[in-house]
């Protein structure tokens, strides 16, 4: 049997390999480099015992965050009954300045105060003989220091 020997490429150095020529072809192929594989993303991941610490802050958060709202809803409630009192008063007081007000109108009439004046205090009109005239000074006032006299 005699042995095909082939013949081996001379060991070249460098990383660049020198290729066949095939005759046929005129231009020099070029391999397709290969596309390489994704590597699979790992999620980290926290230990167990690291989500039992986030649930719990985010459980306080939310706690006081609730303690907070019902505290101010429970301000609000009462701010609201304190407006609607004091609304309530201040609908008295004008039915009560009214009142006085339309009572002080009626009061500054004349005829009604002479009517209160001889009806209920029991006073009389006025007579020509109480009537007393006088001599003005030079004063703009008249200052009393003594009685009347009667005559």
């Amino acid at each position: 049997m005699s042995e095909v020997k082939r013949e081996r490429p001379k060991y070249m150095v460098g990383s660049v390999v020198p290729q066949k020529k095939n005759e046929n072809q005129s231009k020099p192929t070029v391999r397709k480099k290969a596309r390489k594989q994704p590597i699979p993303r790992t999620d980290v991941r926290l230990a167990p015992k690291a989500h039992v610490g986030i649930v719990a802050i985010l459980c306080a958060i939310v706690l006081v965050n609730a303690f907070f709202f019902v505290q101010a809803t429970s301000e609000v409630k009462i701010l609201d009954r304190q407006i609607s009192k004091v609304q309530a008063d201040i609908t008295d007081y004008q039915k009560s300045n009214k009142d006085a007000e339309d009572e002080i109108t009626q009061a500054m009439d004349l005829n009604e105060i002479k009517k209160i004046a001889t009806e209920k205090l029991g006073m009389k009109p006025i007579e020509e003989s109480q009537v007393r005239t006088y001599n003005k000074t030079e004063r703009e006032y008249v200052r009393q220091n003594a009685n009347i006299p009667e005559n």
